[in-house]
C-alpha cells in the first residue's frame, strides 16, 4: 500500500469518529441551550427525553449528534 492509499484509508477510518474535542464542545453546546431555553424546550427541539440529556452532561465525552445540536439551535432561535 502506497502513501495516498494509507492518507486515504485513515482519513475514511477517522471521518465517522468523533474527537474528544469535538464531543466536549457538543456537550457544552448542549448545556448552554439548557441554560438558555431550559430542559423542556431543548427536549422538544432534539427529541431526546430529559433523561437522556442528563445521561449525556454526566457522561465525559457523550456521543452526541452535531446535526441533532445544530437543528436545535436553529429551532430554538427561530421560536425564542
Amino acid at each position: 500500500m502506497n502513501k495516498i492509499q494509507q492518507i486515504t484509508e485513515r482519513r475514511r477510518s477517522m471521518a465517522s469518529q468523533a474527537t474528544d474535542d469535538v464531543l466536549a464542545t457538543r456537550k457544552q453546546e448542549l448545556q448552554n441551550l439548557i441554560d438558555t431555553y431550559g430542559y423542556d424546550a431543548v427536549c422538544a427541539a432534539t427529541g431526546w427525553k430529559a433523561s437522556s440529556i442528563t445521561t449525556y452532561l454526566r457522561t465525559k465525552y457523550p456521543k452526541i449528534s452535531g446535526d441533532v445540536i445544530t437543528k436545535a439551535e436553529r429551532i430554538l432561535k427561530e421560536i425564542y
